[in-house]
């Protein structure tokens, strides 16, 4: 992919930022295989990630309702958990934060009083190259 691919990418897509994901927990999203297919109403695909040390999202996203699901592991990355998930329904350039509860094993959303415009671009700025691309 050129640079110019990306930053339409960039532009129009979405991301999923995933705080606090153990290592070795399984995350997948719903999408189109490429991002014209995504205008031309062809086939969906799906992309799995693999949580590593420093794993913090998924980024171009198309825009749209995509089921994000997940399955947490043991600390070697053996055995799993059941899949479990949520839809969400992303617009161009929006960021959905969701964060892990090691009580609950889950993802869940974070309180507005913990996002702000100001946080949230100094975290993407700082960790582009962590938020896996879609």
């Amino acid at each position: 992919m050129d640079a110019e691919q990306a930053l339409e990418l960039v532009k129009h897509g979405s991301t999923l930022l995933l705080l606090d994901v153990p290592q070795h927990t399984l995350i997948g999203i719903d999408t189109q295989d490429t991002w014209s297919s995504m205008w031309m109403g062809e086939r969906y695909g799906v992309e799995i990630f693999f949580a590593g040390p420093v794993f913090m999202g998924i980024k171009m996203i198309p825009p749209g309702v995509h089921f994000i699901y997940y399955s947490s592991s043991s600390r070697e990355g053996k055995d799993f958990s059941p899949m479990i998930g949520f839809f969400v329904e992303t617009s161009p350039s929006e960021v959905v934060i969701r964060r892990w509860n090691p009580l609950e094993e889950r993802l869940v959303k974070v309180s507005e009083e913990e996002v702000t415009i100001h946080s949230v671009l100094k975290f993407l700025v700082g960790v582009d190259n962590l938020i896996s691309c879609c």
